[in-house]
């Protein structure tokens, strides 16, 4: 009588496969670290990030085929998301648009209010010499597959200006450099600033501004704030994935207050402390008029 048969066990995972998750793993890295090194354009990796539907094709092939053809649909997969993630749509080879410069006349304005919707690139904000009669002067660069939509209005004595980036599918390109807006404000004009960084850096010099209010929403890249010299104002700053430096003029009267993220606060200089509030020594003496009250709720990074 022939022994029953048993079924062998399953034979452990051979083949190449095995080396797909371990090789993401390193492509992954080795991309962070071109990024780090400054090789490489945090626009490239979001070009590549917008090609995410060509993955879910990749793993569709993958389950009508079985896995046979693993690695090939995951190498055809890879070029595509880096060919598509670095083309421009619209016409091919179009690259950075010309910059467009404006300004604005004071006249009789009397308040500013400034809304930035930034996207890719370096944003600088700061004030304009002291002497001129322009309210604004700016200098908008908007990068392949990119428009800048500019608004301006004014009514009674209060004017708007708007800006924002506007991106036509996946046109990150490579780099972000040749994307930049430069704004220079008038230093004695009220001013409410609202900001929305993209990816990239941010500097704003508000030192010698007539800053009411500043809300900053910041995405990905670092942001330098300089706050005011003199008068008081309310800043809301949320910070996310990259450094934000904030600098305070000496014998400012501020309070800071700090709800932390996933990062790490450093405060230097001379402050007492309560909790999470940070005060400038005698903050409690100076009239609510000079006053600056600085909110800010971190993100991933350090906040200085």
């Amino acid at each position: 009588m022939k022994p029953y048969a048993t079924n062998p066990s399953p034979a452990p995972r051979q083949g190449a496969d095995r080396w797909l998750v371990p090789l993401l793993l390193i492509g992954t890295g080795a991309l962070i670290l071109l990024l780090q090194l400054g090789w490489i354009g945090r626009g490239f990796l979001l070009g590549l990030l917008a090609q995410w539907p060509l993955l879910l094709i990749a793993a569709g092939v993958d389950v009508l085929t079985r896995g046979r053809f693993r690695w090939q649909v995951v190498l055809v997969a890879a070029v595509g998301v880096v060919v598509f993630g670095s083309v421009p749509s619209g016409p091919l080879g179009a690259g950075a648009t010309t910059p467009e410069v404006f300004a604005y006349e004071r006249s009789s304005v009397e308040r500013l209010d400034v809304e930035l919707e930034h996207g890719l690139g370096s944003l600088s904000v700061r004030a304009l010499p002291d002497g001129s009669a322009n309210l604004i002067e700016g200098t908008t660069q908007a990068g392949r597959g990119e428009t800048v939509e500019r608004t301006y209005r004014v009514r009674g004595s209060t004017a708007t200006l708007h800006l924002e980036s506007r991106r036509r599918g996946s046109a990150a390109g490579i780099g972000g450099h040749d994307r930049a807006w430069d704004l220079q404000l008038a230093a004695g004009v009220p001013l409410d600033l609202d900001v929305s960084t993209g990816v990239g850096s941010a500097d704003l010099d508000l030192r010698r501004l007539m800053l009411d209010e500043l809300d900053v929403d910041a995405r990905v890249g670092g942001v330098r704030i300089v706050l005011p010299d003199v008068g008081g104002f309310e800043v809301d700053l949320a910070a996310g994935v990259g450094d934000v430096v904030v600098v305070v003029p000496t014998a400012r009267a501020v309070e800071v207050e700090i709800e932390t993220g996933l990062g790490r606060v450093e405060v230097a200089g001379t402050w007492d402390r309560d909790g999470d509030r940070y005060l400038t020594p005698g903050f409690g003496n100076v009239p609510n008029a000079e006053r600056g009250e600085l909110i800010v709720r971190g993100g991933v990074g350090t906040i200085r």
